[in-house]
């Protein structure tokens, strides 16, 4: 997500508030999400990248991005395919979908994260969630 942001020339300190902004994204229609981001300071053409952006599927990205520069999106790609290989190597994709703009626990979270849903779709809320976070423990107790 960050090297998505970054490919979009966004300036560091509003890094946090634009992902808050991308999380909300399917709830959103694309003219409430680019004035979101307009109101935040971005400009026309970021926020029409970031639209476009975090509508791909990750094979998509993975194609439009296969040669970029930007190590953060080179870091987290790697890590998502990585996560996909595993998912497709135990015959879990049916039930995971990807969607690159969740972004739930920004401030702690230091990589992908995960939201779980009933089968059947009778809750349109996720019945839970989670991701990875380094050094968490460090962080609480200070050691």
């Amino acid at each position: 997500m960050s090297g998505l942001i970054f490919e979009c020339g966004i300036k560091d300190e509003l890094i946090s508030k634009t992902i808050t902004i991308i999380d909300k994204i399917e709830k959103m229609s694309d003219e409430e999400f680019k004035k979101a981001l307009l109101e935040l300071g971005l400009d026309e053409e970021q926020s029409n990248n970031l639209l476009d952006y975090f509508s791909l599927s990750l094979e998509e990205l993975n194609k439009i991005f296969n040669n970029t520069i930007n190590e953060q999106l080179k870091l987290g790609l790697a890590e998502l395919n990585n996560l996909n290989n595993y998912l497709e190597n135990l015959n879990l994709t049916k039930y995971c979908k990807f969607s690159s703009s969740l972004a739930r626990g920004q401030d702690y979270y230091t990589g992908t994260v995960f939201e779980v849903y009933e089968k059947n779709g009778k809750l349109s809320c996720s019945i839970g969630g989670g991701g990875r976070y380094d050094k968490i423990i460090t962080d609480f107790i200070d050691d």
